[in-house]
Order: structure tokens, then C-alpha cells, then sequence
């Protein structure tokens, strides 16, 4: 029998010169000794070239933080979740919703409807959902304009009953951020650019930051244009998948990973 190997001899530990968590006070504040905190070693995946990890670089009350903007803040306008193509969803989005129809004395009138055909492009004088008639080749810059563009579904749904906000809940799959991603055709809308969240951008460069002594890329260069949250229920798995879409593939890819677990 060949001898099991160890699954600790995948990742190749690498120093940082830089401690992430000195970058953004987003990842919370560890305690001041140097070997409390994993931060300062990035690891080398031997089998998948290119991939780095970073483990733990939030404190427990960071990863709540976040979980809750991403929930919160995230899922609201201008940005664009799973749940819009098929449903009505208040620009406030569907877990402020959610959170509303809890406390409220009259929950049945939050409900979600479903949406109509009318309300896609071609279909409707409604300018909220609109398609522009050409599609431009190259990026555009951060839009500040209040009309958000919804693509329609794929498929017809003709037996799609209204939800409430806690049947929506359970349906919410992910929200996209800054350049909008159309799932049918895997590509960016380059005319479809909401602002990216502040947030998201400042950990995002932070990481990029501390690994340029392995990837090369200057972080001076680095810039977050576009970002999709994926939401997971306890049954649920991120499939194998390559991210294709990308304009630039020098840049790196940067996807963080947070618990679901809100409590203290």
C-alpha cells in the first residue's frame, strides 16, 4: 500500500513582509504578539499553481461585520442579486425587507411579486428596465445614474408564485458588484458599472498588497472594478469553475471566504 501523504505537504509557506491586518482596520484588531496572528505567512498550493491562501486574517467581530454589509448593504441598490430577475425587490433589498417584515405587525404586505414580462426590455416604455441598444466594447466609468438594468430571465416561468421575505431569503444566491455579470453569456456588462463598495475594495487591495512580493503585481496598478458575493445555505457547495471573463488575466483574483456564524 503507497504511504498516505499528508495533506499539509500542499501548501508551501511563504513570509510576508507586510502584516494584511496593519493595512485596514477591516480585519479587526488582533492582540499585539506577532505569533497570535497567521496573517504575516501566505501558502503556496503545490498542486494548483498560482492559487495563494491567507488564512485567518479576520478577527471573529470583523467576519460579522462583513457578513452583515454584505447582507445589509450589499444586496441593496444599485446592485443587482439572483432574485431581480424573477421578483420585485424594493431598492432597500430583500434582507433589509426581511428584516422590516419581522417586526412588522403585517408581514403578508411584503410580499415579493413576481415580476412581468412588460418590465424587460422591448416589452415595456418603462425605463427602469431598459436595454441600451448598443452594447460598448470597452469599460466605462463608474455610472451615476440612478436607472438600474435588469437582464430578463432565460427561460420562461410562468408557474413562479410571489414569495415572502423569508422564502426569498432562502432563494438569495449572489448580488454582483461594480461591472454587472450577465450569468447567461458569462461576460461584464461594460456599460452596466454601479460604484464598488468602499469596503470590499480597501481588503481587496490590502490583499494584493501582501502578496506582491509572490505575484509581481504592483499593487499601484491594482484597482477593484467589479465583484460578485456568492450566499450559501448549509447544503450548499461552490462548484469547480474557471473565471474567464476578466479583461485583464494579470491582475489577480482576490475571493474571500466568511463564516455564517453571527453570533458572539
Amino acid at each position: 500500500m503507497g504511504k498516505k501523504k499528508n495533506p499539509q505537504d500542499e501548501f508551501t509557506p511563504t513570509p510576508c513582509p507586510i502584516d494584511i491586518t496593519s493595512l485596514t482596520s477591516l480585519f479587526g484588531t488582533f492582540p499585539s504578539s506577532p505569533s497570535e496572528s497567521s496573517a504575516t505567512t501566505a501558502y503556496l498550493v503545490k498542486s494548483i499553481p498560482g492559487l495563494i491562501v491567507i488564512p485567518n486574517p479576520f478577527t471573529p467581530a470583523a467576519q460579522r461585520y462583513l457578513v452583515k454589509q454584505c447582507l445589509r448593504e450589499l444586496t441593496a441598490r444599485p446592485n443587482v442579486t439572483n432574485l431581480d430577475t424573477h421578483f420585485v425587490i424594493p431598492d432597500e433589498g430583500v434582507w433589509n425587507v426581511y428584516e422590516s417584515s419581522i417586526t412588522s405587525s403585517t408581514p403578508e404586505s411584503h410580499v415579493l411579486l413576481r415580476r412581468k414580462p412588460e418590465d424587460f426590455p422591448n416589452s415595456s416604455d418603462d425605463e427602469r428596465y431598459t436595454e441600451p441598444t448598443t452594447t460598448p466594447t470597452t469599460p466605462t466609468p463608474p455610472s451615476t445614474t440612478t436607472k438600474i438594468l435588469i437582464d430578463p430571465p432565460t427561460t420562461a416561468t410562468p408557474f413562479l408564485k410571489p414569495l415572502l421575505p423569508f422564502e426569498a431569503i432562502h432563494q438569495l444566491r449572489w448580488t454582483s458588484l461594480g461591472y454587472q455579470y450577465n450569468w447567461s453569456t458569462k461576460e461584464y456588462h461594460l456599460d452596466r458599472r454601479p460604484p464598488f463598495p468602499t469596503e470590499i475594495a480597501d481588503i481587496s487591495q490590502a490583499v494584493v498588497q501582501t502578496v506582491q512580493h509572490i505575484t509581481g503585481y504592483d499593487v499601484n496598478k491594482w484597482k477593484s472594478e467589479a465583484g460578485i458575493v456568492n450566499y450559501y445555505q448549509l447544503k450548499d457547495s461552490l462548484t469547480s469553475h474557471q473565471d474567464r471573463s476578466e479583461l485583464n488575466t494579470e491582475a489577480p483574483l482576490v475571493s474571500f471566504r466568511l463564516v455564517s456564524a453571527l453570533s458572539e
